[in-house]
């Protein structure tokens, strides 16, 4: 089975490019043969990671409809009809509700624009969710501030917008930018709450509706980066240990990702 288009050549001199659907969506169109720009950037192969919501079979291909949390969109996977074991194991795991990776072509189509899959793989991992947004973040920092982005993207932020589309809320703030972080107060957390300062910041971080839109939460190391500096993670675990006991959170995916029990 193929993910390729018939009759059409794929670009493989083309490198792979880690994006978010907003960026294509953005993506600045170049010519009319199906060439896009990011960050002024030639883009033709890209890999994406989010949740499949609906799926659809036609006699030539599977059609998925793809969201990774910045918008949804089309892909579609070619296939080989005379290959029917691949294509019942194939659509086995590609079921609707499962977070997949997706690597193919950013096309448009009937004016809209899809991606041509060459591959579609469930995500086994949750960690390589986290990894593929940092991955997008410092590619488009890589490309926009060239030699200023030689560190991890630790410092990209919940509350806001951000101009690579990262999940709802994140942002990716500039050399000299912090992260704000929610005020006190957020979420119903005030301090007559009979929490510390480090409880109710934790506390207004998974209130803030970035971890809301989110189902597996906030990873630990989202907090930590979140909160900037202003406690230690020490502090911050004895604050999230504080917050479980107490019925606040709940870990989700495992024991490092938690989401608020009011909402």
């Amino acid at each position: 089975m193929s993910g390729a288009s018939p009759g059409k050549e794929k670009k493989n001199t083309q490198s792979l490019v880690a994006v978010t659907v907003k960026q294509m969506f953005n993506a600045a169109s170049a010519t009319a043969d199906d060439s896009f720009q990011i960050d002024g950037v030639d883009v033709h192969n890209v890999t994406i990671v989010g949740k499949i919501v609906s799926a659809t079979e036609q006699s030539t291909c599977l059609i998925y409809k793809i969201d990774d949390g910045t918008g949804k969109v089309e892909v579609r996977f070619w296939i080989d009809s005379d290959d029917s074991e691949l294509l019942n194991r194939n659509k086995a795991e590609w079921q609707v509700g499962t977070y997949v990776r997706v690597t193919g072509q950013l096309r448009t189509f009937q004016g809209q624009r899809n991606i041509v899959a060459f591959q579609i793989r469930p995500v086994s991992d949750f960690n390589e969710v986290t990894y593929h947004f940092l991955e997008v973040v410092y590619a488009h920092l890589h490309r926009t501030n060239g030699t200023k982005a030689t560190g991890a993207p630790a410092a990209a932020g919940m509350p806001g917008s951000g101009a690579v589309g990262m999940v709802p809320g994140m942002t990716t703030p500039g050399p000299a930018t912090k992260p704000p972080v929610p005020a006190m107060g957020a979420g119903g957390i005030g301090m007559g709450s009979g929490m510390d300062p480090c409880q109710q910041m934790v506390l207004s971080v998974f209130n803030s509706e970035y971890a809301r839109s989110r189902d597996i939460g906030v990873g630990f190391d989202e907090l930590c980066q979140n909160l900037n500096g202003q406690f230690t993670p020490a502090q911050i675990r004895q604050a999230v240990d504080f917050l479980v006991n107490d019925g606040h959170v709940y870990s989700t995916i495992d024991e490092n990702h938690f989401k608020s029990t009011a909402f």
